[in-house]
C-alpha cells in the first residue's frame, strides 16, 4: 500500500488550483464592470447595480483574497493567515449576501411586478448594498474578541443567506406556476385585454430575469454548501474554522459568476464581446 499524501502536498494542490481561478476572476469581473460602466443603458437598472456590486466584491476576492490565501497557505504565516480569513470572509460574505439580496429583489419583483418599479429604485438599491457591506466589514472585529464566536456567527448567517435565497426561489416558482395558469385560462375563455396584455408582458420580462438569476443561485448553493457544511462539522468538533478545498469552492463562485452573467444577460454579453473587439484590434 501507497503512503497517504502529506498535508503539504494538498496545501500545494489547492494553491494550484486557485492559480487560474485568480486569472478568470480578475478578467472576468473587470470586463462585467466595463462593460457596465460603458454602456449608460445597463446602468438604469436597479438589478444590474446589484450585479455590479456582486462583480467587485468578486474581482476583490480573485484580486486580495486568493492571493493572501496561497501566500499564506504556502508560507504558513500566522499573519497572513489571520489577514486572509478576515478580508475573505468579508469579500465573500459581501458575495453571498448580494447574491442573497438579488435573489430577494427578484422575487419582489414578480410578486410586486405592477409597483415594482416603483419602490425599488437606485437609491434604495444603493442603500440596501451600503447596509450590506458596512454588516461584513464590521464583522470582523468579533474575531478579535472571539474566533469562535466569530465562525458560529459565519456559519449562522450562511445558513440564513442559503435559506432566504431557497425560500425566495421557491416563491417565485409558485408564482410563475400560478401566473401560467391565469394566463391559460383566460386565453381558452377570451383574449387577453390591452391592460393585462401590457402586465403580462411586464411579469414575462420579470420572469425571464428571475430565471437566469436562478442560474446564480444553483452555482452559488455548489459553491457554498460544502464549506458551510465542513465549517458546521469542525465547529460541532470544537474546532474554530474549516479550510481547504471547500474553501476553493467559494472562490471558484467569484470565478463563474461573470461567466454567468456574460452568458445569461443578452445586453451585457453584447457589451463585453463589443470591449473584448475592440482589445484584440487595437494596434500594439
Amino acid at each position: 500500500m501507497g503512503e497517504n499524501p502529506s498535508p503539504e502536498v494538498f496545501v500545494i494542490v489547492n494553491c494550484a488550483i486557485n492559480v487560474p481561478l485568480i486569472f478568470v476572476a480578475i478578467i472576468g469581473n473587470s470586463l462585467v464592470l466595463a462593460a457596465i460602466l460603458k454602456t449608460p443603458s445597463l446602468q438604469r437598472s436597479p438589478s444590474i447595480v446589484f450585479l455590479s456590486s456582486l462583480a467587485v466584491s468578486d474581482l476583490l476576492v480573485g484580486s486580495v483574497v486568493q492571493p493572501l490565501f496561497i501566500s499564506s497557505g504556502l508560507a504558513q504565516n500566522f499573519f497572513l493567515g489571520s489577514l486572509w480569513l478576515k478580508v475573505g470572509f468579508v469579500c465573500c460574505g459581501f458575495s453571498l449576501s448580494t447574491m442573497t439580496a438579488i435573489s430577494l429583489d427578484r422575487f419582489l419583483a414578480l410578486h410586486y411586478h405592477i409597483n415594482y418599479a416603483g419602490f425599488m429604485t437606485i437609491s434604495r438599491v444603493i442603500a440596501i448594498l451600503a447596509t450590506i457591506w458596512a454588516i461584513n466589514i464590521l464583522l470582523p472585529f468579533i474575531y478579535t474578541w472571539s474566533p469562535k464566536t466569530y465562525y458560529q456567527i459565519v456559519a449562522l448567517a450562511m445558513f440564513l443567506y442559503l435559506s432566504i435565497s431557497t425560500f425566495s426561489y421557491f416563491r417565485i416558482y409558485r408564482i410563475v406556476r400560478k401566473h401560467q395558469a391565469r394566463i391559460y385560462a383566460q386565453q381558452q375563455a377570451v383574449q387577453l385585454p390591452n391592460q393585462e396584455a401590457g402586465d403580462s408582458l411586464i411579469f414575462m420580462h420579470l420572469k425571464r430575469s428571475a430565471m437566469n438569476t436562478f442560474v446564480f443561485y444553483i452555482v452559488m448553493i455548489l459553491c457554498f454548501s460544502p464549506v458551510f457544511v465542513d465549517m458546521s462539522i469542525s465547529l460541532s468538533k470544537g474546532q474554530e474554522n474549516a479550510r481547504g478545498f471547500t474553501t476553493t469552492a467559494v472562490f471558484m463562485n467569484s470565478s463563474i459568476n461573470p461567466i454567468l452573467y456574460s452568458w445569461r444577460l443578452a445586453e451585457l454579453r453584447a457589451a463585453v464581446v463589443k470591449i473584448l473587439r475592440k482589445l484584440c484590434c487595437r494596434k500594439p
